[in-house]
């Protein structure tokens, strides 16, 4: 069938790129594929991982997923909205014990940042995220400019995220008009607890309200602490009055919200 346009379909179909991506895979995985398609890349996972549980929202490509995959098979298709999915409830349907799972996908660039937020949350957290996504978005992500983003602190705060490679838009039908890129995110075993990676967030969302304004005038334009709070917690942390939110690390931004919560206590 014809890809559709208002779900953002571009079907990978480039053999050699399908064999690189599932390289990344385990014989001993569990695997959620987010984004099955046409089933190219689930044929390849399941070539090498011990079971595939495939997700799918369009459900005019179930019926050729679950013909091309049948129940003997070592895929589960699952017709689901991956923003309305428990994870590991679903894959607890489909007979997993809590072992290590993985997380691949070709996923719908027009939702990238949602998913990639959903998938840093869960818990607990995949053996690794293997995800094809646009490729100015991986280079946000992997902060090649130097310039932290909501969604690069979101995945600095849960791993390490790596360009694996560049995918070229020869590979998919049909031809997106972007260039993407193979993005894998492998989980930090010390990262934060998920409430206190959330606390951070959402101060962070506060701080990039306002790409133009300081860090300062996001915060003093939010109303909750009055400007010299704000001034004086800057100063604790090493960061100049006209510091932007931007050019706060994960580690600088772990620090502020310890300090405004030591400041709210007082």
């Amino acid at each position: 069938m014809l890809p559709k346009k208002s779900l953002s379909q571009n079907f990978l179909r480039d053999a050699d790129i399908l064999r690189n991506i599932a390289d990344e895979a385990d014989s001993s995985d569990i695997i959620v594929e987010i984004g099955a398609g046409e089933g190219a890349l689930t044929d390849t996972l399941a070539q090498k991982a011990k079971k595939v549980v495939a997700l799918e929202f369009d459900r005019d490509l179930i019926p050729g997923l679950l013909n091309r995959f049948p129940l003997s098979s070592n895929v589960s298709v699952v017709e689901t909205n991956i923003l309305r999915t428990d994870i590991p409830e679903t894959l607890r349907k489909h007979g997993w014990r809590d072992e290590p799972y993985a997380l691949f996908g070709n996923i719908p660039y027009a939702i990238t940042g949602k998913i990639i937020r959903l998938l840093v949350s869960l818990d607990p957290a995949p053996r690794t995220i293997v995800l094809m996504v646009q490729r100015e978005v991986a280079e946000r992500i992997v902060i090649k400019n130097g310039k932290q983003s909501l969604l690069s602190l979101a995945v600095a705060l849960f791993g390490t995220p790596e360009i694996l490679f560049l995918v070229p838009k020869e590979a998919f039908f049909p031809a997106p008009r972007v260039e993407s890129a193979v993005l894998r995110i492998t989980p930090d075993p010390n990262r934060l607890p998920i409430d206190k990676r959330e606390s951070i967030l959402r101060l962070a969302k506060i701080g990039f309200a306002s790409k133009r304004k300081t860090l300062m005038n996001n915060f003093a334009a939010h109303r909750e602490h009055p400007r010299e709070i704000i001034e004086k917690i800057l100063k604790i942390i090493g960061k100049p009055l006209n510091a932007r939110a931007e050019e706060l690390s994960k580690e600088a931004w772990t620090r502020l919200q310890e300090t405004i919560c030591r400041v709210d206590k007082s």
